[in-house]
């Protein structure tokens, strides 16, 4: 049984904080519900024992540390209304890992009535020791060690975390789980009303040396567990090593809140000797019995091998997969020439030459929509399409040529062909050029001589001398005769082939004769308007 212990602890806010969300409870006599311990202070174990708690807040701005406030406080309350102790360790454990719950709805609770601190939460850690044992029960990451002058010191408790679930499964030890970037993830923690905490718990012997350590992760994540031991095993009073532990964190970089609690067992049972392994283990008269603990560390050995094997294979079809998946294809978009057409006319397109201007590729693939469908999908590069919109409209062309993984897509402008002026003289709405030939029509040569009205056998008016600007013709003038000698070019009735043969003049009264002779005269003059008379 333990007779005397001592306790104490501190906390502190580390080298990067500005606040501390960390909170802590000690009891040093649960009978007389004495929550208060003085430093080097040695006294007996009462009959209900003494509590060590540790609460490390969460949401920064969200009153992380009003949220381990809570909780340490809904532990003392419940530990205060506590009239008998259960006999039994699994008892116990079932106590304290109800009490965790408990203090989680009183967190829950306090958020409802107060919506700024929506949010909120905080781990939880419990060490009640009483007779001769220490039973834990925990939610979160916050821990405990137990020294019993072993070589190695580790974790008596074990993280709800992402990355200890991985020490847990031997795919990374505690020291790769400490300097791992996620290693901040917890899995449960009190204060999220969507998700009721699991509390887990244990129980150990004790034993007159051994010393118990309740911390936040702001120290077992600052320092290895090779270095909080050798502080735990140096010679000095609890408060003295609480103060080292506490530099040694802030020394590893002091990234958090730090807190931790020491209780020591001053008189109590004698360690047995495999528990604090000597330095001469296989001292004996024959070979011992193996330890509960080395049947486990056998089978979990076992147990890491085939996990390993397992990883193994995973890792191999991961490879596998992956060489074996397609390399994701690059889109580039370009700008290809505007198409103009004839509405209602076939358009025959060649995608390589309106894209890349030239037809050195070869097409794995063309799509072509117009007008929200599809006219074209294939390998071939042409196709015809009837465009059949008044104004500018796009195709969309999506392309990839053979042995590449580059798709390129376009957006082609495709706009009516603009119309362009007449060539034959006829300009509507407007008056023939001045000083020259109009467009289309060939200047006589020989001397100019104005038509002096009638009939032209030839079809064809010689413009005024004068350079005089000729009226707008409603109609086309006949085409031109070819000029050709006497009896050359005739046929066998005394015609020639493609001449017209002018009309006979229709005879005309002597009022017209005169009028025309007026009107010729006027020409001559110039000024005057030529008039063609078919």
């Amino acid at each position: 049984m333990i007779q005397k212990i001592e306790l104490f602890g501190s906390t502190d806010v580390g080298m990067v904080r500005d606040h501390n969300e960390d909170n802590f409870v000690i009891c040093k006599d649960l009978k007389t519900k004495e929550w208060s311990f003085k430093r080097d202070e040695i006294l007996p174990l009462s009959a209900h024992g003494a509590l060590l708690v540790v609460a490390d807040g969460m949401g920064g701005t969200n009153a992380g540390e009003v949220a381990s406030h809570l909780a340490q406080e809904s532990i003392k309350s419940q530990f205060s209304d506590l009239s008998s102790v259960p006999p039994e360790a699994a008892e116990r454990e079932k106590l304290l890992k109800g009490f965790i719950v408990k203090a989680h709805e009183a967190i829950v609770a306090h958020q409802h009535k107060n919506l700024d601190t929506a949010g909120m939460g905080t781990t939880l850690v419990l060490a009640w020791v009483i007779d001769q044992e220490v039973h834990v029960a925990w939610s979160g990451d916050s821990r405990t060690y137990i020294y019993q002058g072993q070589e190695n010191l580790v974790p008596f408790t074990d993280d709800h975390s992402l990355v200890w679930q991985l020490v847990q499964a031997g795919q990374m030890t505690a020291e790769e789980a400490r300097n791992h970037p996620e290693s901040n993830i917890i899995t449960q923690s009190l204060g999220d009303e969507r998700s009721t905490p699991k509390p887990s718990s244990k129980s150990q012997k004790l034993y007159e040396g051994d010393r118990v350590l309740v911390c936040s992760d702001g120290l077992s994540g600052m320092m290895s567990d090779a270095h909080m031991m050798q502080i735990l095993k140096a010679e000095g009073s609890l408060a003295d090593l609480c103060r080292d532990l506490i530099a040694a964190a802030n020394q590893g970089g002091g990234t958090d809140n730090i807190t931790a609690l020491l209780l020591e067992v001053k008189e109590g049972d004698k360690r047995p000797a495999h528990i604090s392994q000597p330095s001469n283990p296989g001292a004996g008269t024959g070979p011992s019995k193996p330890t509960a603990t080395q049947v486990l560390r056998k089978k979990n050995s076992s147990k890491n091998v085939v996990i390993a094997l397992l990883l193994l294979i995973m890792a191999g079809l991961t490879g596998y997969f992956l060489l074996l998946k397609p390399k994701a294809p690059t889109i580039e978009r370009i700008t290809g020439k505007t198409i103009d057409f004839k509405p209602g006319k076939d358009k025959s397109i060649n995608v390589l030459e309106l894209l890349f201007g030239n037809l050195d590729h070869t097409v794995e693939n063309a799509t072509v929509t117009y007008q929200g469908k599809e006219i074209h999908n294939g390998k071939s590069p042409s196709f015809t399409f009837t465009p059949d919109t008044p104004g500018n409209t796009t195709l969309h062309i999506t392309l990839r040529l053979a042995n590449s993984d580059t798709y390129y897509e376009a957006e082609v402008k495709v706009a009516p062909k603009e119309k362009q002026a007449p060539l034959d003289g006829n300009i509507p709405g407007g008056a023939l050029q001045e000083g020259g030939p109009n467009p289309g029509e060939t200047p006589a040569s020989g001397p100019e001589t104005p038509t002096t009205g009638g009939n032209d056998p030839s079809g064809t008016a010689t413009p005024p001398a004068n350079g005089a600007t000729e009226p707008l013709i409603e109609e086309p003038l006949p085409p031109p005769t070819d000029t050709k000698k006497e009896g050359e070019g005739e046929d066998e009735k005394g015609t020639t082939p493609g001449v017209l043969t002018p009309l006979p003049k229709e005879k005309a009264t002597p009022k017209e004769e005169e009028k025309k002779e007026e009107e010729v005269k006027e020409g001559e003059e110039g000024g005057g308007l030529i008039l063609y008379n078919h």
